[in-house]
């Protein structure tokens, strides 16, 4: 039987007995009574069983706390950004540099420019860098232009000394080692000079040098050629003059064409260019290792401005991660200032004496550069392993605005 009842119908004498409740008729239940439905109903609910309690709400120091904790958090996320787009630079100018070098090389070798070997009868210019038709291990070096001979070939130095010469028909040819840069760029903006760099005492550790053209009429690289082989095309620019900004009437093109506005002209940058190193193998002489060295906005104008070097006292070897850590004597120059990222050529000197060719010639990545307040700059570089017995009297040459070096191992025609 429910615990509660409706108690309806009219009250008084002669009426229905009316329906109450169990309580009721035990006497323990409140007496029925009209609650706003009529004084002949009433309704009454069961107390609830999750009664409703008064809740406060959150203080201000509690909001404060909040606001001071997520924005913690949300300034880290904001230190992130440039980070990552740090990471996202350098990814890019890793990937362009690898895509330019292979660029680049396979292009010297389509056009069949890194033939460097002696031609008969030939017309050279000053500081065109050729090699004997028997390899020898080393470079030669335009230093007096002329004509090869026709019947003969000279015979070539093998002495290892700087400076050493070889007499060709009218061409005087000077001994450039087994490691020299292919520099079409530099060497037409310095005519007089036929190195990248020189050392404190003044004796030249990289030649650089000219092509040979493929073609009699042009002995050489010419300027328009070495822009289009040596610098990058790709970072196109519109640019148009300020009148016809304001004046020109736009004329609907043709369909399917993308026309220039008469007076525009569609011109590149030319941020990023290029020159190569190459190393003789001093046991396999038609071996070679070819380095791009992709530059951004190098200065070739004046020479000695964009390349410096340096003697290093000793060299330590990487601890199994490969490069090593050199000493340079004293503070390296401000007006270099070198940094992490930069690139250093690091070249084993032996090659200047007449004992042996030189051993190894690398490109290194900088990581690390620091002075030791009186004696050396110490330098942390990656890259191969340094096997060259030499750890002393060594050389490294910096060059303005390198971004990164591609290397391969070709055999050159």
């Amino acid at each position: 039987m429910n615990r509660w009842a409706i108690i309806s119908g009219p009250s008084g004498a002669g009426s229905p007995a009316a329906a109450i409740s169990p309580l009721q008729q035990a006497g323990e239940g409140p007496g029925v009574r009209a609650a706003g439905i009529g004084a002949s109903s009433a309704f009454r609910l069961p107390p609830s069983a999750f009664p409703l309690r008064s809740r406060s709400g959150l203080s201000l120091m509690e909001v404060l706390i909040s606001v001071f904790i997520l924005s913690i958090g949300l300034l880290g996320v904001a230190a992130l950004i440039p980070v990552g787009k740090l990471a996202m630079k350098e990814t890019e100018a890793s990937d362009r540099t690898g895509a330019l070098g292979r660029a680049a090389l396979h292009d010297l070798k389509v056009r069949g420019l890194l033939n460097l070997t002696w031609i008969p009868g030939y017309t050279y210019q000053p500081n065109t860098l050729v090699m004997p038709r028997s390899p020898n291990g080393y470079a030669y070096i335009c230093t007096t232009a002329g004509t090869s001979s026709a019947t003969t070939e000279p015979t070539w130095s093998n002495a290892v000394i700087e400076g050493s010469t070889v007499t060709d028909g009218t061409v005087t040819w000077t001994w450039a080692g087994s490691v020299f840069a292919i520099d079409p760029r530099g060497s037409i903006a310095n005519p007089g000079t036929n190195y990248l760099s020189v050392n404190t005492s003044g004796t030249i550790d990289l030649y650089r040098g000219n092509l040979a053209a493929t073609s009699a009429a042009t002995p050489t690289v010419a300027a328009a050629l070495a822009d289009a082989i040596f610098r990058s095309q790709d970072d196109l620019m519109f640019s148009r003059p300020e009148e016809i900004i304001k004046t020109a009437t736009v004329t609907p093109p043709p369909a399917g064409t993308r026309p220039v506005p008469s007076g525009g002209t569609l011109t590149s940058e030319g941020n990023a260019s290029w020159f190569l190193t190459v190393g003789i193998d001093p046991l396999q002489p038609t071996l070679f290792n070819v380095s791009v060295v992709v530059c951004y906005k190098r200065d070739v104008s004046n020479n000695g401005a964009d390349a410096a070097l340096h003697n290093v006292t000793a060299l330590s070897y990487g601890s199994g991660t490969g490069g090593a850590v050199i000493q340079v004597p004293g503070k390296w120059p401000a007006n270099w200032a070198l940094k992490n990222d930069d690139w250093v050529f690091l070249i084993d000197d032996s090659g200047v004496a007449p004992s042996a060719p030189i051993v190894q010639a690398t490109w290194y990545r900088v990581v690390g550069a620091g002075y030791d307040g009186s004696t050396y700059t110490n330098i942390t570089l990656v890259g191969p392993d340094w096997i060259s017995p030499n750890t002393s009297n060594l050389t490294v040459v910096h060059v303005r605005g390198t971004t990164g070096v591609y290397t391969e191992t070709v055999q050159l025609n």
